[in-house]
């Protein structure tokens, strides 16, 4: 039920396409710049890129978004002024012996920035500032940045493992546009199927190490929030719902349309743009959620229901420590 748009950061190489010609045709070819992104350096406007220099190189040549071409002795290009999307950079070594060497092939390198959550305009960055991760939900491209942060891993490219949706109750969706952090790498979407009475779908994890780690959220609720990422057009109620597994409490949150919140304990606009909701974990302790002893099967992390119709849009879905 995982649907990808793939693109975002992606590393190759091509053959220039003007002629290069060096003054000797017997002449090596300089090294490919092997090109990566300074992740400290990606704002709403810009970015880095880096790479090690390259023997006998005397310069490097770059270009951006296939513009004019620029020239550094530096190993590093600093990208500004850009606008809100996918950017890419093209990198050459230009060597300053031309009889013995000739300029490498090109090396390319793409980077979306904007950390506008698919077009809302909305900064969803603060959520990646805290500690103590336990990933649900989440691109490839924002989980390296969460590097050293992450207790556990509830994702897998096992879909019929990690995904269970109950009585054939929901259908793939189309995904579309840029997930919840602006990436195109893909975000859950799935279609209540037609006449359903009801839609359900547990996020489950094989990993019964990884399950028992739920335990730590479950004895100090009041220092972990649950973080959602939706989008949608529709009206549908969405459930969430935490497990305790030996006969407790299977309490819930429930989800609705900002522009009629009644009956709800959170609700977001559904106006098809990314939106966030931050459910504390004592809203769960308090209504009885609490694990109390280890398990030696996988499990639901948690479940969700979409009501009778509808889309669901789900990403960014994670337990974790906010920021002070």
């Amino acid at each position: 039920m995982l649907l990808f748009a793939f693109a975002a950061l992606a590393i190759t190489a091509c053959s220039d396409k003007k002629d290069d010609t060096p003054a000797n045709q017997n002449a090596t070819a300089l090294a490919t710049p092997v090109l990566s992104i300074d992740e400290a350096s990606v704002s709403d406007t810009g970015f880095t890129v880096t790479w090690e220099a390259i023997e006998n190189a005397g310069s490097y040549t770059y270009v951006v978004d296939n513009g004019s071409e620029e020239s550094t002795a530096n190993t590093r290009a600093v990208i500004t002024g850009l606008s809100s999307g996918s950017h890419t950079v093209k990198v050459k070594a230009v060597p300053s012996d031309t009889q013995t060497y000739k300029e490498s092939a090109w090396a390319t390198i793409s980077q979306t920035i904007g950390g506008q959550g698919g077009g809302t305009g909305t900064d969803f960055t603060a959520c990646l500032e805290g500690s103590d991760y336990y990933l649900v939900v989440m691109d490839e491209t924002t989980a390296t940045k969460l590097s050293g942060r992450i207790v556990a891993d509830y994702r897998t490219d096992d879909t019929t493992k990690f995904l269970y949706v109950w009585e054939n109750t929901y259908v793939g969706g189309t995904a579309t546009g840029p997930n919840f952090f602006g990436n195109l790498d893909g975000y859950v979407c799935m279609s209540v199927v037609a006449n359903s009475t009801w839609s359900g779908a547990g996020f489950f994890s094989t990993i019964v190490e990884d399950v028992n780690k739920l335990r730590n959220i479950s004895n100090a609720p009041e220092d972990y929030t649950l973080h959602i990422g939706l989008k949608s057009q529709d009206t549908s109620v969405l459930t969430v719902t935490m497990y305790s597994y030996d006969g407790g409490a299977e309490p819930t949150a429930t989800i609705g349309d900002a522009a009629n919140p009644d009956g709800c304990d959170f609700s977001y606009p559904r106006d098809g743009e990314w939106h966030e909701i931050e459910i504390p974990m004592t809203h769960f302790s308090n209504k009885g959620w609490a694990i109390t002893r280890d398990q030696t099967a996988g499990q639901n992390v948690l479940a969700v229901s979409n009501g009778t119709y509808g889309t669901l849009n789900i990403d960014a879905c994670f337990f974790y420590k906010k920021a002070n």
